[in-house]
């Protein structure tokens, strides 16, 4: 500890004198002057490199450690040859899945509703949120599966309410995965902080499935989910604030 605060006094004694050197000669200031304006701009350029080097050592931690968004989604799909309409429990629960499941097993209502709970990275091209708490750490997402008996019928992937994220253009990411879709249902209201979509959608190598994708910003920042569906839910489902209709924008 005392060798890392031996080389930033040392880093801060470089930059002050040669911003010194170099003021003082351009500008003519006098050295009394200089004294609060090189400071100031020291610790601001310490300052934002220490935050940079937060990130970067953040990033860098990321490696096999994290999921881009859509694949992560697909990892729960179903394969292009299987006949099943509900997945199995243990989804997503190896180690190579890297997801921190919270739940032990299947947790189990009374009205024998299973739910499991689980967290991971997401990131989206290759950029994860952060939180602030004693220091800057990586925010992760939370995975819900629902089911019965039988099996999954919903998993819902939800990021943290964040400033740094905004409304996804999930088209433009489909597009970029190469999944085929078309946009089945959306919210009547269409609004531009918060909104509701409904897709069909079918990935390489998978079987079709339904993809709901709604956002949600407020002063706190924006949230996003997502729910991936096996068989196409109702309009009953979601009530009567969605409309199942082709006048649904495809461009959302």
């Amino acid at each position: 500890m005392r060798r890392k605060a031996l080389r930033f006094s040392a880093l801060r004694g470089l930059i002050t004198s040669m911003i010194h050197m170099q003021l003082s000669t351009t500008l003519g200031i006098t050295r009394m002057g200089l004294s609060s304006l090189v400071s100031t701009l020291v610790m601001s350029a310490l300052a934002l490199g220490i935050a940079s080097n937060a990130r970067a050592e953040n990033r860098s931690s990321l490696g096999a450690n994290s999921h881009e968004l859509l694949p992560l989604i697909f990892l729960f799909a179903f394969p292009k040859s299987s006949l099943g309409t509900v997945q199995d429990w243990s989804i997503g629960a190896r180690k190579r899945d890297r997801i921190d499941w919270i739940t032990d097993g299947v947790a189990w209502t009374d009205d024998m509703e299973g739910t499991r709970i689980g967290t991971t990275i997401v990131t989206m091209n290759g950029k994860p949120l952060y939180v602030l708490k004693k220091h800057l750490e990586l925010a992760p997402w939370t995975i819900l599966l629902r089911g019965a008996h039988a099996g999954v019928y919903e998993v819902r992937v939800s990021s943290p309410t964040s400033r740094d994220l905004s409304p996804i253009d999930l088209p433009a990411m489909l597009r970029k995965m190469k999944v085929a879709y078309s946009i089945v249902a959306c919210d009547e209201l269409g609004g531009a902080s918060s909104g509701t979509r409904i897709y069909e959608v079918e990935a390489p190598k998978k079987k079709k499935a339904w993809l709901l994708y709604e956002w949600s910003c407020g002063s706190g920042g924006c949230g996003v989910e997502t729910a991936l569906y096996f068989q196409k839910p109702t309009e009953i489902e979601f009530g009567p604030g969605i409309v199942f209709s082709e006048n649904c924008p495809m461009a959302q």
